[in-house]
Formats: C-alpha cells, sequence, structure tokens
C-alpha cells in the first residue's frame, strides 16, 4: 500500500475543505456588511439649541428680585413669637444660588458658617430656651423656600416658622404620663396614647434638671423648700437626690413672704428658660392642671 500517496490526498483533501469554509465566512462577511450598510444603526442623538442658554439667561435676569427687600422672620418659639428681619445684605451672605440648567430653575442653599451664629445670637437676646440645630434648620429652610418663592414671584411675607420640635414620645411610654424637653423648655402631658396639652416651663439653673424616667413619688397642694425658703403650689415629687438631700419635683412658680407679710412671687418671664434650683417650674394655672392631671405613680420622662 503507498502510504504517501494516500497521505497526499488526504491533504489535497482537507485543503478543499479548507477553502470551501472560508468561501462561506467570507460570504456571509459581505452579506453583513451590505445589510449594515444599507440600514445602519442610528443613535438618536439631542440637537443642541438656543433654549436652554435663553432659560438660564431668564433666570439670571430675575435674580436681583431675590434680593431687592428685607425679609421678616416671625419666629415661634416657645410659645411667644420673635421678629427677626434680614437686610437684603444679609440674606446674600446667608445663602448661595445655583440654576439648574435643565429646568433653569434656582437651587437655595444656606452658607452655615456664617448664618448659624449670626442666628443664634440673634434668637439668644431673647433669654428663651431652645435647640439651636433646631432653630437653624427650621429657619434656613424658611429662607430657602422664600427666596424661591420670590423667584417665580407668589412670594408672601413676612413668614412664619416656629422652631419647637414638639414631644420626643409619641403617646406610647403609658396610659397616661408626662413628658419634660429641657432643650425645649417644654412639658407635655399624653393620655390614650394622644398628646393633651403643652406648656412652658423653667428647668434647672442653679442644679442641673435629672433626665431619665421617673414617677410621681408624692404630690401636695403647697410644698416648702428649706433650701431655698420658698413655698410651691401644687408639689409633685419625682426624684430624690442624696447629694442635695432633697426631692427634685413640678410646681408652681414658688413665692415666698418678706418682712411685713408681703408676698414675693417669683417673675413669670422666668417660665421659658432655665431659672429653678432643679425643679421644674409651671406658670400659675399651668401648675395646677398638671397636678390635677397626674397621680402617684404616674410615669414622668424628662429629656435633654
Amino acid at each position: 500500500m503507498n502510504t504517501h500517496a494516500g497521505r497526499t490526498t488526504f491533504l489535497v483533501l482537507l485543503s478543499v475543505i479548507n477553502v470551501f469554509f472560508i468561501a462561506i465566512i467570507a460570504a456571509n462577511v459581505v452579506r453583513f456588511i451590505q445589510k449594515t450598510t444599507r440600514a445602519p444603526i442610528i443613535m438618536p442623538t439631542a440637537e443642541a439649541s438656543g433654549s436652554i442658554d435663553n432659560r438660564v439667561a431668564i433666570a439670571n435676569s430675575a435674580l436681583p428680585a431675590l434680593y431687592d427687600k428685607p425679609l421678616t422672620l416671625i419666629v415661634g418659639i416657645n410659645n411667644a413669637n420673635r421678629f427677626l428681619t434680614l437686610s437684603p445684605d444679609d440674606l446674600k451672605r446667608y445663602t448661595t444660588i445655583k440654576i439648574a440648567t435643565e429646568s433653569a430653575d434656582i437651587i437655595v442653599g444656606i452658607n452655615h458658617d456664617v448664618f448659624f451664629p449670626d442666628l443664634i445670637q440673634a434668637l439668644s437676646v431673647y433669654g428663651t430656651s431652645f435647640n439651636p440645630a433646631l432653630a437653624s434648620d427650621a429657619v434656613g429652610a424658611a429662607i430657602r423656600k422664600t427666596l424661591t418663592a420670590r423667584f417665580h414671584g407668589i412670594s408672601k411675607e413676612p413668614v412664619s416658622v416656629g422652631i419647637d420640635s414638639g414631644p420626643n414620645t409619641e403617646g406610647n411610654v403609658a396610659d397616661r404620663y408626662i413628658e419634660i424637653d429641657i432643650s425645649q423648655q417644654k412639658l407635655f402631658t399624653f393620655r390614650n396614647g394622644k398628646l393633651v396639652k403643652a406648656y412652658r416651663v423653667s428647668t434647672g439653673k442653679d442644679y442641673p434638671t435629672p433626665t431619665g424616667r421617673f414617677t410621681i413619688l408624692n404630690k401636695t397642694g403647697l410644698g416648702f423648700s428649706s433650701i431655698y425658703n420658698v413655698w410651691m403650689p401644687y408639689w409633685m415629687g419625682f426624684s430624690y437626690s442624696k447629694e442635695l438631700h432633697a426631692y427634685f419635683g413640678i410646681h408652681e412658680l414658688p413665692y415666698y413672704y418678706a418682712d411685713g407679710g408681703t408676698k414675693i412671687q417669683r417673675p413669670r418671664d422666668f417660665i421659658g428658660a432655665p431659672n429653678t434650683g432643679g425643679c421644674v417650674a409651671l406658670d400659675i394655672g399651668d401648675a395646677k392642671e398638671v397636678y390635677n392631671f397626674a397621680d402617684i405613680g404616674t410615669p414622668v420622662v424628662i429629656y435633654q
């Protein structure tokens, strides 16, 4: 058997097969190219126009109206209204303005490094306790909203803004309980899962009011402090201090009798700011309501 001739025949046959397959592949490539050439894939593109530029130009022309007059804010803090008037220069220092390219609307930002210390100083002159971070967020949001409204020509001024955050709980501590928030100088009463009423109070200055969870331990229509030598109407003790050998309690503004028998009551403007020896003082009339609301054993939760 001639193996050399057989091998030669085999190689020739393999070459023919290779050529055949190459021809098929080449034909398919040609057809693909022809097909894609006849029907190319076209990606949609946005044609540039001057419409966006026009909207931005219009927005820029409207910006001066944001700062052409003062902004008066009525700040509700601890059940009292405080008026803050920001000049056009103040508004420029406190805010930043960006224009959204697509919508040509404005994005108002707050320059907190400048705004925060000025606001805290302005509110502190009233001698009222408040939460600085909460005040900054609330007043800053009011400024942003008002300037945006001015931009659209729909501003209604002056603007009212409250900076009390409300209670920390949602009525779920007990069927009936008292909540006190030192940062707000507020007392809240809850019954059956609902807020009954909020009161302004005065908490500890000479000694801090304790925080945490307590209960009403004792109550009497008229208590007496041997530390301050004052009478405390509608007394309700909720915590005993071993250090002071005395109770912390909730009571009405205290009073004492001067020489000659004259009754001297602590000023009512003490309410709303820390002015007590650690107790929680309520205004005249408010203390009686809270006294009638609570019993011995009623929970008291106090937040800083």
